[in-house]
Order: C-alpha cells, then sequence, then structure tokens
C-alpha cells in the first residue's frame, strides 16, 4: 500500500512520454489522454480516503460512536 502512489507516478510519467509516440488519431493517444489526468486523480484521491478511514477506524475503536442508552 505504501508503493501505490510511487507506481500511479511512474506509469503516468511512462503515459505522458508514451503520448509523443502515439498517432493523435488513434484509439491508443485518445486512451492515454484521458487516462493519465485520471491517474492523477486517483493519486490524489487516496490519501484522503486513506485517511478518512483510519479516522473513521480510530474513533470507532476509542468508542465515540457508542452511545450510552442509560444516561
Amino acid at each position: 500500500m505504501k508503493q501505490l502512489p510511487n507506481i500511479i507516478t511512474l506509469l503516468r510519467i511512462a503515459g505522458s512520454f508514451s503520448l509523443l509516440f502515439c498517432d493523435v488519431a488513434g484509439v491508443t493517444f485518445l486512451l492515454l489522454f484521458i487516462g493519465v489526468p485520471l491517474m492523477l486523480y486517483l493519486e490524489s484521491i487516496i490519501p484522503i480516503v486513506f485517511i478518512a478511514v483510519l479516522a473513521t477506524f480510530a474513533a470507532v475503536q476509542e468508542g465515540h460512536f457508542i452511545r450510552n442508552v442509560n444516561s
């Protein structure tokens, strides 16, 4: 999980350089042209989701979501 952002970055760099060698009218160019920015979005969303999941897990472990019915 720690290496996932690095892998996405390497794929994004490789995809960007691949755009230089693709035919502009081809399907490969279109997929890379759409896919490379989507990888950037994915790379920015992963830490946000990971932090939200960890914060929720920590709150449940500390008992913040458990209501005391007797009080």
